[in-house]
């Protein structure tokens, strides 16, 4: 029987352990194919938000519900993929883990936080948040209020230091119960990051728990219609979520919120089985890919960093371009933001890679 893989300097049950090293030693296609999956909703979200802000809308109005679903589920996904892992490589040692986290948490922070500061800064008015406080950007970079997409990795590093004190002492199982606990029992009021890591600890634990017991490292695929029924369950279970939240606030209340306001909705205690089921539908959909269409996923899931790290960058410049220098207001340039918001990182990251400087862009 599967148990949860304890963090001691000695390894724990042999299954466990070996189907942690299958899934470290050699990397997952699923697990690039959802990554692919869920930076692929990440831009269309931003897109679509970008849009939004800049008074740019669909008359039918779809914009809106179609952001609230995508946010229930594409950042939880994240973080429950990050934990896949965790816990066998903090079982092998904290210095790779702590080296893991500087290369690819705290450098690419630092310096893609600064660069899209300077340019939203320079930017001025051609943006749809303009910066009027350089200083202040810089120090809530620092402390409190991460710019833009940035979020993510900041609490994501909050997260991982979290896991990395509490899984040697209450397992895997333990920090899923008591994340879950603190994630329904958050106050209201706290500063963003720690707001944020209360809300997506959960969705970490639960990639740990999963990890922990090796259930996801076969590379054996799903068949369609497991996949189709993954959907299903997801989409049972979001309609209701998704009717409670714009009621919440009211239908003609939800016509008007922004894009921050959408995501702090679609983040609520209530939407966590919602947030579940998407993340179990995009793994089985991942699973299930085959050939090319999984290859095509799995690349740009290995790209996954650059993309999230550029994209708001291209979004912002091609929506520029197109509204402010040649006049264009129709919704459907969402297809041209999504199609640079995923390609331009992807160019700049192959760049990169050719020119040696992939490790110091953290690209």
């Amino acid at each position: 029987m599967a148990q949860v893989l304890k963090l001691s300097p000695i390894a724990s049950l042999a299954p466990a352990r070996q189907a942690a090293d299958l899934a470290v030693g050699a990397r997952l296609d699923w697990v690039d194919a959802a990554k692919g999956v869920g930076i692929l909703l990440v831009v269309v979200g931003h897109a679509i938000g970008g849009l939004m802000e800049g008074g740019i809308e669909p008359k039918t109005g779809w914009f809106r519900p179609l952001l609230l679903v995508l946010y229930f589920f594409h950042m939880p996904l994240f973080f429950f993929l990050s934990g896949l892992f965790f816990p066998h490589r903090l079982g092998a040692g904290g210095a790779d883990v702590a080296r893991r986290a500087m290369t690819g948490i705290v450098w690419p922070y630092f310096l893609w936080c600064s660069v899209q500061i300077l340019v939203v800064y320079a930017a001025a008015d051609l943006v749809n948040a303009p910066g009027t406080d350089l200083g202040g950007a810089f120090v809530g970079m620092l402390f409190t209020w991460p710019p833009g997409q940035f979020w993510f990795l900041y609490v994501l590093f909050v997260v991982q230091v979290v896991a990395a004190l509490a899984l040697p002492v209450i397992g895997a199982t333990g920090l899923l119960a008591v994340s879950l606990a603190l994630c329904l029992a958050k106050p209201e009021g706290l500063p963003l990051v720690f707001s944020m890591g209360l809300t997506m600890l959960p969705f970490f634990a639960l990639g740990g728990f999963v990890g922990a017991r090796g259930w996801l490292a076969s590379p054996a695929p799903l068949s369609r219609a497991q996949a189709a029924g993954a959907i299903g369950v997801a989409a049972a279970v979001t309609w209701p979520t998704f009717g409670h939240s714009v009621a919440a606030v009211g239908a003609a209340r939800f016509d008007d919120l922004r894009t921050i306001d959408i995501a702090m909705l679609a983040w609520s205690q209530a939407a966590i089985p919602a947030a579940v089921t998407g993340i179990a539908a995009v793994v089985a959909v991942a699973a299930a890919m085959r050939g090319r269409l999984r290859a095509a996923f799995a690349y740009l899931g290995r790209r996954s960093m650059a993309i999230y790290l550029l994209h708001i960058l291209a979004l912002a410049g091609t929506r520029i371009v197109l509204v402010k220098g040649f006049g264009v207001s129709d919704p459907d340039i969402l297809i041209i933001l999504v199609a640079v918001g995923v390609g331009a990182p992807v160019i700049a990251a192959e760049l990169a890679r050719r020119y040696g400087v992939a490790r110091i862009l953290a690209l």
